[in-house]
C-alpha cells in the first residue's frame, strides 16, 4: 500500500509521504478500530546511517456507540509518529523498531502505521466524560432525565447468593453485608 524503494531512498537522501488512504482498501485483520472515513498520513522518511527513520502524523475518525449510553460517537484521532527501522530489529534489540528489509527491497510503511493507528484509536468510545449510561430497569438514557424507575438495592437473582453469604456471616455472629443483626432483619421484614 504505502511502499518505498530503499535503494532509492537512500540515493535521495530521503523521501516526503503525503496520502489519503481509504480505509476500505486496507488490510485491518478483524480490527474493531477502524476508521470511520479516510486516514491522513504524513510521514518525512530520511535514512539515519543503516537505518530509516520516518517522522510525521497520521490522523483519521473513528465512529462507534458510546459505551455507557450507547449514542453514536464520532472522535477525532491525531497520532504523532516516529518510527524507526533497522536492520535485525528484533525484541532484545529495540523492541520499538521495525525490521528493515535489505537495501534493494522495498520498505512497507502500513503494517507500522496499522499498529499505531490501533494503538491511539480508543477501544471504548463515550459521549462525554460525565454520561451517566442507561437505566439498567427500564433503558431509558438518563442524561436528558430521571426515568423513574425505583431504585431497588438487591435484585432477585442474586437472592441465593445473599441467602449463602448471610449463612456464613451468621456463623461469625453478624451479617454479610455489613450490616448489623437487627438492621438485617428489620431488612428482611420488609
Amino acid at each position: 500500500m504505502l511502499t518505498l524503494d530503499l535503494a532509492r531512498l537512500y540515493r535521495a537522501g530521503g523521501h516526503d509521504v503525503e496520502a489519503t488512504l481509504d480505509p476500505d482498501a486496507v488490510d485491518w485483520d478483524g480490527a474493531e478500530e477502524r476508521p470511520s472515513g479516510p486516514l491522513e498520513v504524513r510521514l518525512s522518511v530520511r535514512p539515519a546511517g543503516a537505518d530509516v527513520v520516518a517522522r510525521g502524523s497520521i490522523e483519521g475518525v473513528v465512529e462507534g456507540a458510546c459505551r455507557r449510553c450507547l449514542e453514536i460517537v464520532r472522535m477525532r484521532v491525531f497520532e504523532p509518529l516516529s518510527l524507526v527501522y533497522r536492520r535485525d530489529a528484533g525484541p532484545d534489540d529495540d523492541p520499538d523498531a521495525y525490521p528493515l528489509p535489505e537495501r534493494g527491497g522495498a520498505l512497507d510503511l502500513w503494517p507500522a502505521l496499522r499498529e499505531q493507528w490501533l494503538l491511539a484509536a480508543p477501544a471504548y468510545l463515550e459521549c462525554e466524560a460525565g454520561c451517566r449510561g442507561l437505566c439498567p430497569r427500564c433503558g431509558a438514557r438518563l442524561d436528558e432525565g430521571d426515568c423513574g424507575c425505583e431504585a431497588d438495592a438487591t435484585d432477585e437473582r442474586w437472592g441465593p447468593l445473599l441467602a449463602l453469604a448471610r449463612e456464613a456471616g451468621d456463623m461469625n455472629g453478624e451479617v454479610a453485608d455489613g450490616r448489623s443483626e437487627e438492621e438485617g432483619i428489620e431488612a428482611e421484614k420488609t
